[in-house]
């Protein structure tokens, strides 16, 4: 009776992991189709630091918003482009959990080409060298998750025809 228990733990175990691997997998393959609206950046950076004011003031971390020019705007989704924001702003709260002055920065510009850029870093811990190739790995994770945030990050942004990489590894980190 014992065996059979212990068997039985053992296949609800893994069965709520294949569970919890379906689900991952489903979210990352059923991104809907963007519905493109023209955003003020401006109004993005802010509406995306109201949902996270709560997470950031609770762990004592700053958050600056810088837009250049004011009245940047972008063809976007924009609840697809407010969830890429919540997953970065998210894993810079993770690596923000041991820094002695935790900030954020959402920052926004014109390149010279005229591309608009939406940048966001933290003065946080880093990405381990020997991680920075798997980042965008789905599934890959150095934490307690399903591993397909950033994954995810880069399949919304490659629907919105633009990219997503990692500029800094090191403190401050920037995507």
């Amino acid at each position: 009776l014992e065996e059979i228990s212990g068997a039985l733990d053992t296949i609800h175990q893994r069965s709520r992991g294949l569970t919890d691997f379906v689900k991952a997998y489903r979210s990352l393959t059923l991104i809907p189709k963007p519905r493109y609206d023209i955003l003020p950046v401006r109004d993005l950076f802010e509406r995306v630091h109201n949902i996270m004011a709560q997470r950031l003031q609770g762990g004592g971390i700053a958050c600056q918003r810088q837009v250049d020019p004011n009245t940047l705007e972008i063809s976007a989704d924009a609840s697809l482009m407010e969830q890429v924001l919540i997953n970065l702003i998210l894993n810079s709260i993770h690596s923000l959990e041991s820094t002695e002055t935790p900030w954020v920065r959402l920052k926004s510009y014109l390149e010279n080409s005229g591309r608009v850029v939406l940048e966001i870093s933290d003065n946080g811990s880093g990405i381990d060298p020997g991680n920075r190739g798997k980042i965008f790995v789905p599934f890959y994770s150095t934490k307690r998750s399903s591993g397909i945030g950033l994954s995810f990050c880069r399949q919304v942004i490659k629907l919105h025809n633009g990219q997503i990489k990692l500029t800094s590894p090191a403190a401050p980190t920037t995507f």
